[in-house]
């Protein structure tokens, strides 16, 4: 009965861990703002794979602090912007409220589109 107990204690703090680290990993994107993101990833990633979970539903800009841009909408050729950099701060609209998996990645502010 303790065994079954105890394997049950495990069970639910491996849950709790992988749950608040899952969450600690998503981004949540508004529509209607500028979402400021942070990429700490180690890693250079491709945006077009990065994105590509919402892609299908959700119109993506994306501008780089270097005026680098990415329109999802656009044919990959047009976007002069196609990988996020480790350290690199962009600013991302979306044409809904939409929430992503995105392992390194953090909203550090919001700003009203005009």
């Amino acid at each position: 009965m303790y065994v079954v107990f105890a394997v049950g204690v495990i069970i639910i703090a491996i849950m709790i861990v992988m749950f608040g680290f899952r969450n600690s990993m998503r981004i949540n994107l508004k529509t209607g703002y500028w979402n400021k993101m942070l990429y700490s990833g180690p890693n250079d990633i491709d945006i077009a794979f990065a994105f590509s979970p919402i892609i299908p539903t959700t119109e993506v800009t994306i501008w780089s602090i270097d005026g680098k841009g990415y329109k999802s909408t656009a044919p990959y050729w047009a976007n002069d912007l196609k990988w996020l950099l480790p350290q690199g701060i962009y600013l991302i609209s979306v044409s809904r409220d939409v929430s992503l998996h995105f392992p390194g990645a953090k909203i550090i502010s919001r700003e009203k589109i005009n």
